[in-house]
């Protein structure tokens, strides 16, 4: 009964394990298409079942070239056939240079072949030729699994969308890769149990070296990007510093000056001096605006950024409105509220501008045992309808968009908790809830 599953059920539906993983596996790049929930998940599952079937159909097809040419046919010819339906099936679904899709596939096929390569040596050596088809199950499920973790550490630790490697250094690693995977793949039934469990064991090595080598050169290049955004950010903070100093000044000498202006209002009146009162009190309301739209709290670090941010939206015709009240002490340090401020405001700004009435409203708070940072922007169209992973909608998305990955980043190192949601059909808000 055993056998039957094998050969009626497990072993077809095995040929399409490789595409049911790799499809879905590879939403590190961005998709083609905007989907979301069930159609998403029924998009992925077609695409899967059209590349397993494209990979039969090519198999078909190299089995008949095999027969005309009379040579033998092999594991290695079987392999590039799934290789190349999920190379051409993934470049169409999804959005990213080719060669990295091509690159992170071949990468995956040969993991889970050189585990399986190993689990099945080690079971020959250990058990002998007659091992029962409940350990073949048990070897193939193992392989599936590592090949699906391998997609899953590479969406959590990495930014394969792009490599950020030039396109000839890219072409000579996949090369390497591929020529690592040929000789797995050739070399099955050709070696002794010993000998083949090292040959494979130091091809698995190799394929871990490689693929860690291309994670953390992908991260760094990513924290680089991070980190430059923030410098970036600490350098406008710093001019807006500069500038709010000059504001509070303004604002000590206007204090100053109050009684006087009182003084002289009054006597303006006693004289019915009307027209020159009317004068006098319009040159009144552009300080009153600037003290309006001044944030003035007891960290200056805050104060420089937002109203720096605010000003420069408020140059864009963007209407601005805050209301800011920070305890003395904050959940995180200045750097981290300098980045937190900038790219918050940085995307408000961004996304706002464009729409019909652009509008930005600030609020930050403490509420029960949380320091609570709300942002209000106007959006001209419902932006998790289209975008849930609110990824940069830039043409070079991969060189865009930190600010997003620095905000989450740093509500995760917080255990913060952060919350996006169209709150109207026309404003989006984003909350951030860090722990006092």
């Amino acid at each position: 009964m055993i056998q039957s599953f094998y050969s009626w059920i497990w072993y077809p539906f095995s040929l399409y394990c490789y595409h049911l993983i790799t499809v879905p596996g590879m939403r590190m790049f961005p998709p083609r298409w905007k989907l979301t929930g069930w159609r998403r998940a029924l998009a992925w599952f077609a695409a899967a079942m059209v590349s397993g079937f494209l990979a039969q159909m090519l198999r078909l097809g190299v089995l008949a070239l095999l027969k005309i040419t009379g040579w033998p046919d092999t594991f290695f010819f079987q392999q590039i056939c799934h290789l190349a339906a999920l190379g051409l099936v993934c470049g169409v679904f999804y959005k990213g240079s080719l060669v990295t899709k091509l690159l992170v596939i071949n990468l995956a096929l040969a993991l889970a072949n050189q585990l399986a390569f190993i689990y099945g040596t080690v079971m020959l050596m250990v058990l002998g030729p007659e091992y029962s088809v409940w350990m073949i199950l048990l070897r193939d499920v193992l392989s599936f699994c590592a090949f699906g973790y391998f997609y899953h550490a590479l969406r959590v630790n990495t930014v394969a969308g792009n490599l950020f490697l030039a396109r000839r250094d890219q072409i000579c690693l996949l090369a390497i890769v591929f020529l690592n995977f040929t000789l797995s793949c050739s070399a099955r039934g050709f070696l002794m149990p010993l000998p083949a469990t090292v040959f494979y064991v130091s091809g698995c090595l190799t394929t871990i070296a490689i693929t860690f080598l291309l994670f953390r050169y992908a991260w760094e290049h990513q924290r680089a990007k991070e980190q430059q955004t923030l410098l970036q950010d600490m350098r406008l903070s710093q001019s807006a510093l500069s500038q709010i100093q000059e504001t509070a000044a303004q604002m000590r000498e206007m204090r100053h000056e109050l009684g006087n202006h009182f003084v002289y209002i009054s006597s303006m009146l006693e004289q019915k001096q009307y027209d020159e009162l009317a004068d006098y009190l319009s040159t009144m309301e552009t300080w009153q605006d600037a003290l309006a739209q001044t944030v003035a709290t007891a960290n200056p670090v805050a104060n420089a950024v937002i109203n720096g941010k605010l000003s420069y939206a408020r140059s864009l015709g963007i209407r601005t409105r805050a209301s800011v009240s920070l305890p003395q002490s904050l959940p995180l340090d200045d750097l981290s509220l300098c980045s937190l401020l900038g790219n918050l405001l940085n995307n408000a700004i961004e996304a706002c501008q464009g729409t019909s009435a652009p509008d930005i409203l600030l609020r930050i708070g403490p509420m029960k045992s949380y320091l609570v940072f709300r942002l209000e922007n106007t959006v001209d169209h419902d932006v998790l309808k289209d975008n849930p992973e609110l990824r940069s909608t830039k043409p070079d998305e991969q060189e865009h968009g930190f600010g997003m990955r620095v905000i989450r980043r740093i509500v995760q190192s917080h255990k913060g908790i952060l919350r996006c949601e169209m709150i109207e059909e026309d404003r989006f808000c984003v909350q951030v809830m860090l722990m006092l």
